[in-house]
């Protein structure tokens, strides 16, 4: 192996560029796009984010121990990127921001200035979007700028969880939120929400009840299987110590006991065929 000579976190950027004497401008460094084209002969979709950081600090969630800034990156750039790999022929964008619609007012200028352009494009919103910043008007843009079955977080419909582990909405506000996309034209299937499985003490049998209410509701259910992060409030809980970075994959269910993985696993496939949409 070879020595390091230097180790930095990634919150601890700035201070790599100042020990080599690099103006740093997060900014700056945040609005670097990828490009693709470059690195992928045959390119089908182009992932893009038009923010970084979240204004949340969930108990699940670790983001806030990367960075504690939300950064914006200009609309005309992201515009721009997105007119260049249309020009391409590229019809699909995936926004993998993690609180894309928390600067409101500016992403719906950006969904109007989209629609203004035309260019019969498709967006994918795979890391999850804040129904809590889902109104009528940002629904039916949405709708009007192309995105196919917006995916939105949810966890847990048990309002006790939703206040302990982020307080970053509540039933009335997700009923209010599948209402507008409703109303802006999403049909039956055509929106999700993920759900935490697999956390420690899990109700799995209330966990059935609510994916048949929220299929009842016109929503399809997406399973986000808990894992073990590191500086989140619910590692600190855990009743074990997960030295073993193994155990921090999601795929072992690590907050279970051996016995109980198989069932779980099996409860996984039963949640994905019970889709009533």
């Amino acid at each position: 192996n070879i020595p390091c000579d230097y180790i930095f976190t990634h919150a601890e950027s700035d201070k790599f560029f100042n020990k080599i004497n690099v103006p740093f401008n997060h900014k700056e460094f945040y609005s670097t796009l990828p490009e693709y084209e470059k690195f992928y002969d045959n390119l089908e979709y182009v992932v893009l984010r038009t923010s970084w950081g979240c204004p949340f600090s969930c108990s699940y969630c670790a983001i806030k121990s990367l960075s504690d800034k939300i950064i914006t990156v200009d609309t005309d750039l992201i515009l721009n990127y997105i007119i260049y790999y249309n020009k391409l022929g590229i019809k699909n964008f995936v926004f993998y921001d993690d609180a894309l619609l928390y600067q409101s007012e500016i992403f719906k200028n950006f969904l109007q200035q989209i629609i203004r352009l035309k260019l019969n494009i498709n967006f994918h919103t795979p890391n999850a979007m804040h129904i809590k910043y889902l109104d009528m008007e940002m629904a039916h843009l949405m709708k009007l700028s192309g995105f196919i079955n917006p995916r939105f977080g949810l966890e847990t419909l048990e309002e006790p969880l939703q206040k302990l582990w982020s307080n970053k909405l509540n039933n009335e506000i997700l009923n209010r939120g599948i209402e507008c996309l409703k109303q802006s034209g999403y049909g039956k299937g055509e929106f999700s929400f993920y759900m935490l499985f697999g956390y420690p003490g899990q109700n799995i049998e209330r966990l059935f009840l609510d994916i048949e209410y929220l299929n009842s509701l016109g929503a399809r259910v997406l399973l986000s299987e808990y894992s073990h992060v590191p500086k989140t409030k619910l590692f600190a809980s855990a009743n074990k110590i997960y030295d073993e970075p193994l155990f921090h994959n999601n795929s072992i269910f690590s907050s279970f006991e051996p016995e109980k993985i198989k069932y779980l696993w099996s409860v996984k496939n039963k949640i994905t065929k019970l889709q009533l949409i």
